[in-house]
């Protein structure tokens, strides 16, 4: 009974000191830089793993800077201030719309505005980088053209058949 109680004891002399190892990594890269990346759990939406990277430049205070950083990232995972997913606007809204339960012709008129005004603004926007600076622009080109037509010169046929134009056929005009 003693021998067990020593051994007890040695154990938890032994793992009190133990050092912990840092969560994390740092890798060096061939230019130089050093990388931190950091697990950050389980994407929400796709169900694949997440990490949290940040690159420092080559110099002579770049190991310190990034195991800072690395210490910074794990501060965040710790108190859940990274992102949960890594899905694009399209991927949410595609998840939304698959599981909508209103009517049909109003779900045909939703899929409409994001097919041809979401997705080809800011449908490849990540949901986390989403911000006032990204909305406001997205509003602005939904203000300016309803085509999106970037200022090029656009005919507008009356009919997306073959056919021969003529006077309904026009110049577009945002």
């Amino acid at each position: 009974m003693a021998a067990r109680r020593t051994l007890e004891a040695w154990g938890n002399k032994w793992n009190s000191r133990r050092r912990k190892r840092p969560t994390g990594s740092i890798e060096t890269l061939k230019s130089g830089s050093l990388r931190v990346r950091v697990y950050a759990g389980v994407d929400k939406v796709r169900g694949d793993r997440r990490y949290l990277t940040e690159t420092i430049p080559a110099g002579p205070n770049a190991w310190d800077q990034a195991e800072e950083i690395r210490d910074k990232l794990v501060r965040q995972v710790k108190q859940g201030r990274q992102p949960k997913t890594d899905a694009t606007v399209a991927q949410m809204l595609e998840r939304y719309l698959d599981e909508w339960e209103g009517s049909d012709s109003y779900l045909e008129s939703l899929q409409s505005y994001v097919r041809n005004h979401i997705n080809p603004i800011v449908g490849a926007v990540k949901v986390h980088r989403l911000d006032v600076d990204v909305l406001d622009s997205f509003y602005r080109e939904l203000k300016r053209c309803r085509d999106h037509c970037d200022g090029r010169p656009l005919i507008q046929h009356r009919t997306p058949t073959p056919h021969k134009c003529d006077h309904r056929c026009a110049p577009h005009e945002c």
